[in-house]
């Protein structure tokens, strides 16, 4: 990545959902159905997706349609973690569903993230 940290505003909207969620209280331990991805492993895919996304909205597909785009970084993304795609939607559904959770998760992705742009600065900076 160039030095444009596109994932940059993810991580001001982590922020702000955080601060929502903050608000929301706390609920109850919530355990993970068998058919739910791991917390972790959810973690790690999510993040990537994030940047995915975060790519794809600053157009980074230059001349490639962006549909074929989208659907081609998503196809590596589930063959890198080896992931069925509907398991991933099922694992974002029900994680989404759970606010406390969620919230929670959301400080590791925005802490990844942003360990991820500080290797980036370092590898950068002659």
């Amino acid at each position: 990545m160039t030095g444009n940290h596109s994932y940059r505003p993810w991580v001001v909207l982590f922020a702000v959902i955080t601060l929502l969620l903050a608000a929301c209280g706390g609920e109850p331990e919530v355990v993970i159905p068998p058919d739910v991805m791991p917390r972790q492993e959810f973690i790690e895919v999510y993040a990537d997706a994030l940047l995915i996304e975060a790519a794809y909205k600053q157009r980074l597909y230059k001349t490639e349609d962006p549909n074929i785009w989208i659907g081609k970084r998503y196809g590596e993304l589930f063959e890198r973690y080896q992931l069925d795609p509907e398991r991933y939607k099922h694992s974002l559904d029900w994680y989404s569903s759970q606010t406390a959770l969620f919230y929670e998760m959301y400080d590791e992705i925005i802490e990844k993230l942003n360990k991820m742009e500080a290797r980036e600065t370092d590898t950068e900076t002659p």
